[in-house]
This record gives structure tokens, sequence and C-alpha cells, in this order.
């Protein structure tokens, strides 16, 4: 789609997207007077609403870094004895703000059930990392995660970080749907005529060759709204489904073509039609014909069955295919993303 030979989109790589969420980290850092860490947790916490993270911070400063657990939550006294007690131990990390030491173990246990794709994002509303220790409401920044050494956890917390960066802003930015495909999409808003459905429903073009509807994320299925395409998609599959049913549940009456479904008992082998037809289920022949011999070859294949049969093959290539992508998307997973290294987060 373009407007006056303009696309409404572009496509970024990951690097790109990460540039824009460190553009909104720095402006509140410098503005506010925070370490980018700081500005990290608040813009987390706050969805990355830079606007609303202003207002807040112009409002009442103190209150919300108190809010969101950015100050000390002990005196110099408490620091000081916990850097006494654990003098001997090595490896042992703390937030800024608390005098909780824990291991790298620890961290790592506790960091991987928090960040853990699908359970962040179920959990929409407590965006904050917070302390291991279930009594302390000390925040978890990036400073905090610097100071881990395990580099699969750092890659981990970036991930996360990223993510909601993407989650919060999916009015405007989203990841191509592809398997394995590592780009995003940006609109371009004030291309747009306006913000009503059709509008959105535009075809994009992703630089890894799929194509896909911005607004549902389907193949391009214009010149079909977003709705009507997921009707028919959805009574597509649901046909498809039946027919699959019908293929391994049922077998045509050989006089009138009606669907007959076999009963619970494996051992009975003939089948009475509502015709009153009755006849061998592997066979189809009359129990006369059999002549008391039931050594019959079974039927595989009805020729007035035959688009149920098709039906069922296209759908076991679907689910073939939606297994295939589902498994891409957990390697895409398991390879961490690859969002890059260099400071993504500050």
């Amino acid at each position: 789609m373009e407007t006056d030979g303009q696309r409404v989109y572009s496509v970024l790589t990951t690097n790109e997207v990460g540039e824009k969420m460190k553009s909104e980290i720095n402006q509140i850092s410098e503005v506010f007077l925070l370490s980018k860490s700081d500005a990290t947790v608040i813009l987390i916490s706050l969805r990355w609403n830079s606007f609303k993270a202003s207002d807040r911070l112009g409002d009442d400063k103190e209150k919300l870094l108190l809010e969101l657990g950015l100050v000390k939550v002990f005196s110099s006294s408490q620091e000081n004895e916990s850097m006494s007690s654990f003098a001997d131990q090595e490896n042992l990390v703390s937030t800024p703000f608390c005098p909780h030491k824990f291991s790298e173990t620890c961290w790592i246990s506790h960091l991987n059930n928090l960040l853990e794709e699908g359970k962040a994002e179920n959990n929409k509303e407590e965006e904050r990392v917070l302390c291991p220790n279930p009594d302390c409401v000390a925040a978890v920044g990036p400073d905090t995660i610097e100071r881990l050494k395990e580099p699969a956890v750092k890659m981990m917390y970036e991930r996360y970080v990223l993510r909601s960066f993407v989650e919060a802003n999916k009015e405007w930015i989203k990841w191509c749907p592809a398997p394995g495909c590592e780009y995003a999409i940006e609109r371009h808003e004030d291309l747009l005529e306006d913000d009503d459905e059709s509008s959105l429903d535009f075809g994009v073009v992703c630089l890894c060759g799929h194509t896909f509807c911005w607004s549902c994320k389907l193949e391009s299925h214009r010149p079909l709204t977003c709705k009507d395409a997921t009707v028919w998609f959805s009574s597509t599959l649901d046909t498809l489904k039946s027919n699959a049913w019908l293929v391994q549940n049922t077998k045509r009456c050989p006089r009138c073509n009606t669907h007959v479904q076999r009963t619970d008992d494996p051992i009975l082998r003939m089948i009475t039609c509502f015709c009153s037809c009755h006849f061998c289920w592997r066979c189809f022949r009359s129990a006369k014909e059999h002549n008391g011999k039931w050594n019959c070859v079974e039927v595989t294949f009805q020729p007035t069955m035959r688009q149920e049969v098709e039906d069922s093959r296209y759908l076991r290539l679907w689910e073939a295919c939606h297994e295939e992508f589902e498994k891409s998307k957990s390697d895409l997973d398991a390879r961490n993303f690859k969002v890059p290294k260099t400071n993504v987060v500050g």
C-alpha cells in the first residue's frame, strides 16, 4: 500500500528496533537526570509511554522512584553489615537498592521464572522484575543484570526489554510473523488517511519474502476485510476438519450414498443404513455375498468420498505446516531471538 508514492510502512532490522528503543531511554534519562538503567525500568513499568513517564517524573520524581523500587531500601549501616557478612563469598550480586545478595545460580533461576517468554507476556499487570527476596521491592534493571557473568541471562533480559517495547507499541511496530524471520515492520501513521479498520488491513511485503496483512497477520487478503478473511479461514478449516472426521469415522452406504457411522463395537462387521441396506463395513458386500467367509479385503477408498479424502489430505498438510511453524518459533526462541549484545538496553 502506498500513499502518493510512499509506502505506509518500513522494514526494520532488530538493531534498528533497538536503536528506537534506546532513543526513548536516552531521552528520559537526559531530561530527568536518571541513569539509563532507571529510565529503562520506568519505561517498562509505564508500558513505554514516554508522555506518561514525563508527567509522572515532572509531578513528583521521588514518589515515582519510590513506587517503582528505584531508591535504596536500607541504611548505610545495613549496607556495611551486609558487605561484611558476605566478604568471604564470591559472585554474590544484589540490586543497587537493597542488601540482598544472591549467587549466580539463584539469579538465573529467578530470572528464568520471570522472563521466560510466554510467562512475561501473560503477566500484564506486573512488568517489573524485582529482587529475588520475596519481601523486597527493589527493582532489577540493566545495571543489576550487567553484574551477572552468564551471557545467556543477559541475552534473555535484553530480549525481555525489547519484547516489552515492541508489545507496548504494537499499534505501529510488529515482528514479521514468518517462522525464523527477524525483521520488524514499522507503520507510518502520518501516511495513513484515517484510523478505521479498512485502512489498517494493508498488505506488507517483508524483506524475507513473506506477505501478510498488517492488522490480522494472516496472509494478504485484499480486497477482503480482516473480518471476512477470518470468517472464511475459520469456515474453511471447519469444513476440512468435518470432512476429515467423516473419512476417519464413516463410510458411504453403497445403496443411498449416505454417510454411515460405525458402532462402538469393533467386532461388528455388518452395518445397517437407515435405508435398510445391510452391508459389510470392510468391503461393502452383503452377508449373502460373503457366503459365510469373512476374509474380505478392506476397501480403503470410495470414489463417492473423493472430496472428503482430498479435504482430509489438505487438513493433514495444513496441520503439518502449522506444527512446523510452531517448531520454528520454538527454535527461534532457543536461538535467543538474536538480539544484539552491544548494549541494546542502554
